[in-house]
């Protein structure tokens, strides 16, 4: 039986472990892949366990995050068509709401996941569409106002 009052520092402690572990054995199939960024992604994916199977159900939005800044940052370092664009960070945010809703299948959480996924999305998608780039405030803007005085501050 887990003890969930003691489960996210248990899965760190674990993860540091086989990721210190994994680089003390220098396996010469994976060594290359345990750099910096693994660190990160073994926080978050520690964070998205907790919540899952404990009683945190918030912590999967930073673990959301946590991880995929790591996938990000691993990326950058062995895809060599990976985009190191700023829009990246926006899209973790919205990877990290997009799993909120996974746990807890409340619809709020996905108008905020989109909003932030459309980020590289759209911007790396059309990066010669020179107007999208100029003006996508306009549409965090829009939507903001929408839901703190129209219909969308009933979304729950």
């Amino acid at each position: 039986m887990m003890n969930r009052e003691t489960l996210f520092p248990g899965m760190v402690l674990l993860g540091l472990g086989v990721y210190f572990l994994l680089r003390q054995l220098e396996i010469p199939a994976i060594d290359n892949y345990l750099s910096w960024p693994v660190i990160v992604m073994v926080v978050g994916l520690a964070f998205i366990i907790s919540s899952f199977f404990g009683r945190d159900k918030g912590a999967v939005v930073p673990g959301g995050i946590t991880f995929f800044i790591g996938v990000h940052f691993f990326a950058l370092e062995h895809i060599s068509e990976w985009p190191d664009h700023w829009s990246m960070y926006p899209g973790a945010v919205g990877m990290g709401f997009l799993l909120s809703f996974l746990r807890t299948l409340e619809i709020g959480y996905l108008v905020p996941s989109g909003i932030l996924l459309a980020f590289p999305i759209l911007l790396l998608g059309f990066q010669g569409e020179q107007w999208i780039q100029h003006w996508w405030p306009m549409a965090l803007i829009v939507l903001g106002l929408f839901m703190v005085f129209g219909k969308g501050k009933h979304l729950k």
